[in-house]
């Protein structure tokens, strides 16, 4: 008696079959306690200088743990004009807390007359990078 064809990948599955490791991190290394405490405002300025300029202030005063500098090319509508630009996106992982001082200090230090200022709250994420962002913050807030 001839025996049935079986695809291999039908064959013996349960015993083949090796879990692989885990690509993210166990839900216990997660944290969903930080619920909005944490965020990323981003920013554009057009130059690296001065957005490093801006970097340095609010690392300086410990209102951000981390400032990421990433350069783009953008299109937007200007008096009713398009606009081609290369400009820098500025990403700020900092504490919902201190966003009303660094809005303010990047409208002190920003040469547009209307800044790209977006808010992005961090509702999850690695616990050991939310303790190490709260460990680089000023407190009181």
């Amino acid at each position: 008696m001839k025996k049935k064809f079986r695809p291999l990948s039908l064959q013996n599955t349960a015993t083949r079959y090796k879990p692989r490791p885990a690509l993210r991190e166990s839900p216990s290394r997660m944290s969903m306690g930080h619920t909005g405490k944490f965020i990323i405002i981003e920013t554009t300025y057009p130059n690296l200088a001065s957005a490093k300029k801006l970097g340095e202030i609010l690392l300086t005063k410990k209102l951000a743990a981390c400032v990421q500098f990433f350069s783009i090319n953008s299109m937007y509508c200007w008096e009713k004009k398009i606009e081609k630009n290369r400009e820098i996106l500025v990403s700020i992982k900092s504490a919902n807390s201190l966003y009303p001082e660094i809005e303010k200090i990047i409208k002190e230090h920003h040469s547009y007359e209307i800044p790209q200022i977006l808010v992005n709250s961090l509702n999850q994420g690695s616990k050991p990078y939310f303790d190490w962002i709260d460990s680089n913050l000023k407190r009181g807030k």
